[in-house]
């Protein structure tokens, strides 16, 4: 253990694990980490080289079952996991993967700000996108697949023209054509709040008033990144300035959920800032 550190979690090679590779034929192979402590910074990630005979598509970066509903982080769930995956990728229940760059550097969540949530949940069988900021809510939970699909039948019904378009899914469905999943997976999707929340660091109990405030996951998924050594690998932003958007709608439909990857921060920002990076899992 280092000085000062209390240790969270430990792993062995064999274990799947945070900052493994995820390759393009479904399988993943070790990325190094050994070991959590419990400030959320990781020892040894990115210290093992993927395989080379295979190709990366993304990282690892939360192990569990996105689809389970019970969980308790200080805050007891029983619908913590994504309903619509459940029903449609019964399968993927071993955890998720972050694309290895971002679909978008830069863009709006809407040009013109309009109530998605509000026409998602009348006109599609899909659980509601919007989230407010307390524990229980939907903010603190992982809804990106079910989100993603109720907005890509907004999309559709608004046309690929309109400024009410949902550009970060847009963003995301262009950029996957060229980017394939294997067909045991979700497919790509935008993630929730809480999903890029737990991509930048561990698991809170209420990410919007409490925060994680740190970036010990985001360091672990980016050192495996630099391992990779292609050049169409980007780490994970940590510029003060960025932020990357979700797929949760505020309980104002004039903003949308993001989370800022130099700190942690949970925000709920308007939807036509330009400075929202993009990035599947």
């Amino acid at each position: 253990a280092v000085p000062g550190k209390d240790g969270k979690a430990s792993y062995k090679s064999n274990d799947l694990t945070p900052g493994d590779y995820y390759y393009r034929d479904g399988t993943c192979s070790d990325g190094g980490l050994r070991g959590i402590y419990t400030d959320g910074t990781g020892v040894g990630a990115g210290s093992v080289a993927p395989i080379g005979s295979k190709t990366v598509i993304g990282i690892v970066f939360w192990v569990g079952d996105p689809t389970k509903g019970n969980h308790d982080n200080g805050t007891v769930f029983t619908d913590f996991g994504d309903p619509a995956l459940k029903i449609e990728k019964s399968g993927c229940t071993h955890g998720l993967v972050v694309a290895l760059q971002d679909a978008s550097a830069g863009t709006q969540w809407q040009t013109t700000a309009t109530d998605v949530g509000g026409w998602t949940n009348s006109n599609t069988s899909y659980g509601s996108i919007v989230a407010g900021y307390v524990a229980t809510d939907a903010v603190n939970k992982l809804r990106g697949y079910n989100n993603t699909q109720a907005i890509r039948e907004y999309n559709t019904f608004v046309g690929n023209n309109s400024p009410n378009l949902v550009l970060p899914v847009q963003t995301i469905d262009v950029w996957a054509a060229s980017n394939p999943l294997p067909a045991s997976s979700s497919g790509w999707y935008l993630p929730s709040t809480k999903e890029l929340s737990l991509l930048c660091e561990q698991d809170v109990n209420n990410i919007y008033y409490n925060g994680s405030y740190g970036t010990g996951m985001r360091d672990i998924v980016n050192g495996a990144i630099r391992k990779i050594g292609s050049p169409a690998a980007a780490i994970l932003s940590s510029s003060g300035y960025t932020l990357y958007w979700s797929s949760s709608e505020f309980i104002s439909f004039s903003a949308a959920f993001t989370v800022r990857f130099s700190n942690g921060v949970v925000d709920a920002y308007n939807k036509d800032q330009t400075n929202g990076k993009v990035r599947a899992i």
